[in-house]
């Protein structure tokens, strides 16, 4: 080739050109072909016609063919296109190898619609020709397709390819383009069944997790590397076409065979498909991993959900040698222990996690829960106590509940009901209730008005909450509120208001409110204690209605406390011999009697006039009084 022209074709070539494709006639013009070659190199074509005439087109045929390539061959693919045009545009004959060349003219000048139109010519002419086929220009035919965003087309042509592929094991850069163009045209599931057909033809197809993991132990991964990849492949299209399962059992197999990031797919695809026995499988095949000691945890929390326990246990301790102060760990060895009835283990891991982390509710909930399930309630208040208001569940706060009701420890009662109550949108009447309860028992008496205030403004037509109110007013001697509250119900259908209203007005000795709102035959509608009934028989009595305090008096049972309660009654009228009478039988019936109760017995004596046995009862209540106070010393000095 000449030097300062870079793209004239050699004489000698030119000739052979000649002697191959049109006989020994043009073989005798070497020189004039040279200087052809030499003139359309420079771009002067019009000088070559003008110097050679006409005859020359089939030299001129040949002179494109060998220039086109001499440009390619010099890194000028624009000016190689150039000359593949003339030599197409000519209408003389062309060679496939011809073709082969513009089509590369065209791909290094990124004209891939140009390129297809003349590589689909290319393939037709070998077709013509009776040539074997040839898999390489099938493949970039693909390569094109995808190029010029038809996705779908190229997906046919490669899965064509790939079925008429005889050798499986050399595919990589087929199974790729497949994989891209499936992905771009959204046919993903069709790839399935080849991968599928391609791994099942691999022996390690058929092994299983330890028997890959042993491979790979052996260090035999040069033998695998193939069946690893299209196992890898595989499992990624499975994932992208939604078939977590069948990318699942894929990355197990790679991830025997040692890849590290197929692991970790395995780990987090199991979170949502639990396939807990082949990914423990897995993992004891192949731990402890170096540098991911993620996975013996795993592995151990596993074990522990299939109760495995004993075995779950190796692994988690061992962890714990190296990591002595991973709460998390100390935590879920307590749950493993716990869950395997063995809580007395349980609980110093429990402790130990919560002092890593001492406002955890978890753990916190857990000690609790061991120390009821123990017997140790006062342990288990003092754990529920302690967890934070915005972390109890509707379940530890019933337990919260119920311990500190049981305990009688009040204030914590409270506070139980008072973090229900507020995390309550419409609280319902008994949460009201219990409430106000509460803040009795604690001697809140105004947190109790107000509370029940609240229910009575939410729940305006509840007769239940007027008369909690109005006993609550009567209780801290408010008579006055109470029983301008119970003015305006109606009593006649509630025992509890009618008993409460009997009380108010025994107690106030205002009798004429008593004959003006009691509905009359009061008595007999309800079943009303002892006390309420000689409450009521007062209130007859007082208003002149003997016959039916007589009947009440009668009504009352004669027997211990009630033998009392009326003593009480008819001494608080004046009627000393009754009083006398039941207060007797009351003592001689009674094995507890209190020392007030002798001294109440006393009074009646010296109402009487009666001094010696008012002293005998006086005497009695002074011994019940030493023998008390002799055993509460010996107690407190025991």
């Amino acid at each position: 080739m000449n030097a300062s022209h870079p793209h004239v074709v050699s004489p000698r070539l030119l000739a052979a050109f000649f002697a191959g494709s049109l006989g020994l006639a043009y073989v005798l013009i070497p020189k004039e072909a040279e200087l052809y070659g030499r003139l359309v190199a420079d771009g002067r074509e019009e000088r070559a016609v003008e110097l050679f005439g006409e005859q020359t087109a089939v030299i001129s045929t040949l002179g494109l063919a060998e220039l086109m390539r001499g440009a390619l061959r010099d890194g000028d693919p624009a000016k190689a296109a150039l000359y593949g045009e003339q030599l197409l545009q000519s209408g003389d004959p062309y060679t496939p190898a011809d073709l082969g060349a513009l089509v590369s003219a065209y791909r290094f000048t990124s004209r891939p619609e140009e390129a297809l139109t003349t590589l689909d010519r290319l393939i037709a002419l070998r077709e013509e020709s009776d040539l074997p086929e040839d898999a390489s220009l099938a493949y970039e035919r693909g390569n094109l397709l995808l190029e010029l965003s038809r996705p779908d087309e190229a997906f046919d042509c490669y899965r064509a390819l790939f079925a008429a592929s005889e050798q499986k094991d050399h595919l990589d850069k087929l199974l790729k383009s497949l994989i891209q163009s499936a992905s771009y045209s959204g046919r993903s599931p069709e790839l399935r069944p080849l991968y599928e057909n391609l791994l099942k033809e691999s022996p390690e197809d058929r092994m299983a997790i330890g028997e890959l993991a042993s491979l790979h132990r052996a260090g035999a991964d040069k033998d695998v590397a193939a069946f690893l990849r299209a196992a890898l492949d595989f499992a990624r299209l499975c994932e992208w076409s939604e078939a977590p399962d069948k990318a699942f059992d894929y990355y197990l197999k790679a991830a025997a065979l040692g890849d590290q990031d197929a692991l970790a797919r395995c780990v987090a695809l199991n979170e949502g498909l639990y396939r807990h026995t082949e990914l423990g499988e897995l993992l004891l095949a192949v731990v402890p991993v170096p540098d991911h000691g993620e996975y013996t945890l795993v592995l151990a929390r596993i074990l522990g959900e299939s109760g495995r326990h004993d075995e779950a246990l190796q692994f988690y301790l061992a962890h714990l040698e190296e990591h002595p102060d991973d709460g998390a760990v100390l935590f879920e060895v307590g749950a493993l222990y716990e869950e395997a009835n063995a809580e007395d283990k349980a609980l110093p891991y429990y402790e130990a996690a919560l002092a890593k982390s001492p406002e955890d509710p978890d753990i916190i909930v857990r000690i609790a829960e061991i120390h009821v399930d123990h017997g140790d309630y006062a342990k288990a208040l003092e754990f529920y106590k302690s967890l934070p208001e915005d972390k109890h569940t509707d379940r530890t706060l019933e337990e919260f509940t119920l311990l500190s009701e049981s305990l009688g420890d009040y204030l914590s009662f409270n506070r139980a009901l008072q973090i229900d109550f507020a995390r309550t949108k419409n609280p319902k009447l008994e949460q009201y209730l219990d409430l106000a309860e509460s803040y009795r028992l604690n001697g809140e008496t105004e947190a109790e008005f107000q509370i029940l205030r609240g229910a009575l403004h939410s729940l305006p037509n509840n007769l239940r909450v007027a008369l909690e109110l109005a006993e609550a007013f009567y209780r801290e001697g408010a008579y006055v509120d109470a029983a301008e509250l119970l003015a305006t119900l109606d009593l006649r259908e509630t025992m509890q208001g009618c008993a409460l209203f009997i009380e108010l007005c025994s107690t106030t000795d205002d009798y004429e409110m008593a004959a003006k709102f009691l509905p009359l035959g009061v008595e007999e509608r309800f079943d009303f204690n002892p006390s309420v009934r000689i409450a009521l028989a007062q209130i007859y009595e007082e208003i002149k209605r003997q016959g039916n305090a007589d009947s009440l008096y009668a009504s009352v049972p004669k027997g211990e406390p009630a033998w009392q309660i009326v003593a009480t009654a008819r001494y608080r009228v004046g009627d000393l011999l009754h009083a006398e009478l039941y207060q007797e039988k009351f003592l001689s019936g009674t094995l507890d009697a209190r020392p007030e109760d002798w001294t109440f017995m006393g009074d009646i004596y010296r109402s009487l006039g009666k001094e010696q046995l008012a002293a005998d009862a006086y005497e009695r209540s002074l011994k019940l009084i030493k023998n008390e106070f002799g055993l509460r010393r010996k107690q407190v000095s025991g």
